[in-house]
């Protein structure tokens, strides 16, 4: 258990040195999407990651979330507000490649795997330059972001949940890290972007209507940043196909999609969202006060943990007798699970 408020373990925090920090309020219980939708999914994933703050100690620097990552860091050098140095994404992402690759080769220096993880490295890296080059002439010829000012990118906020209180009778604060927020100048309708690389635009945006993160992103908006007299118009879900774009490959590669809530869906997930809230600190008082993990925190096997979950190989461990903790000291680190929202300075 970690001491104090649970303060969001970022698998790529590694690759780059951030030199300019924003300070989280250390008074306070922060909960994020993350959490919750971990919490949600699987009991023991949410005890192992976000009250035991355990993460791999080597994770993996190829795959599908690296490539994630490097697209999302080259496109926030993009959408950057005025007075700031933008930098174009293929420019971006040249350097990102660059760096990563040097902070791969000494994590891995003495790993008889490096030869085979560079190797990956350079197909993700591929993969990266096909989709933000085609991202950068898609957006030459469309136009799509003629009407939109940057406001600010990579913005951290928060918002006060009131009606429940955290360990140590803490107030509970929701918060949340927006890609980049925008102003439509044909109408001066504040807006928030939020970049997805995906394999398919169909399974993304039959879900859109009930997506928590972006209900979460808008609830936190409307609560906190939108300035008396003007309307928050919700998110631009601005989505890229992880595709080189081959002859064979079929278009679309890039999509948007607008995200609107009314003011009904907006009170139901507020509600939804107090709820699940209470169940999770509810849960935290029992593991502090010594309940067996087993029986407050258990599993929840789906199809999609053989790639989905970083505690896959420890799991089944604390339930045949096997070592569990043995290998969790092998493998795995403890930290902050809240990383992730205070690398990077906001931009305004």
């Amino acid at each position: 258990m970690i001491d104090g408020p649970s303060t969001v373990v970022d698998p790529f925090a590694h690759y780059e040195d951030r030199k300019k920090q924003i300070t989280l309020r250390h008074d306070a219980r922060l909960i994020s999407h993350s959490e919750i939708a971990t919490f949600k999914r699987c009991r023991r994933k949410w005890w192992l990651a976000w009250y035991r703050g355990l993460r791999l100690a080597k994770e993996s620097p190829t795959g599908v979330r690296a490539v994630g990552d490097r697209v999302h860091r080259a496109l926030a050098r993009w959408y950057v507000p005025p007075g700031h140095d933008r930098v174009d994404p293929r420019t971006a992402l040249e350097q990102l490649i660059e760096s990563d690759t040097k902070v791969v080769i000494e994590k891995f220096k003495n790993d008889d795997a490096l030869a085979g993880i560079l190797l990956d490295m350079k197909k993700d890296d591929d993969l990266e330059r096909a989709m933000i080059a085609g991202y950068a002439q898609w957006l030459e010829e469309t136009g799509a972001d003629a009407d939109y000012e940057v406001l600010a990118s990579e913005t951290y906020q928060d918002a006060l949940l009131p009606g429940v209180v955290g360990r140590g009778s803490l107030p509970v604060y929701v918060i949340a890290k927006l890609d980049a927020k925008v102003r439509r100048r044909s109408d001066g309708v504040l807006r928030f972007v939020d970049h997805k690389t995906v394999a398919d635009f169909s399974s993304k945006t039959m879900l859109l209507a009930i997506d928590e993160q972006m209900l979460w992103y808008d609830l936190i908006e409307i609560l906190t940043n939108t300035p008396q007299g003007e309307r928050s118009g919700g998110a631009i879900y601005n989505m890229l196909r992880r595709v080189k774009r081959t002859v064979k490959a079929k278009p679309p590669f890039y999509q948007r999609e607008e995200v609107l809530h009314n003011r009904h869906q907006i009170e139901s997930f507020y509600h939804q969202l107090w709820g699940t809230v209470r169940d999770l600190l509810e849960l935290e008082r029992r593991l502090d006060g010594g309940a067996h993990h087993q029986g407050v925190a258990y599993p929840n096997p789906l199809g999609d943990c053989t790639w989905s979950c970083d505690y896959r190989a420890v799991c089944p461990l604390f339930n045949d007798g096997s070592r569990a903790e043995a290998m969790i000291d092998r493998f795995y680190v403890a930290g902050d699970p809240l990383s992730y929202y205070y690398q990077d300075e906001v931009m305004k």
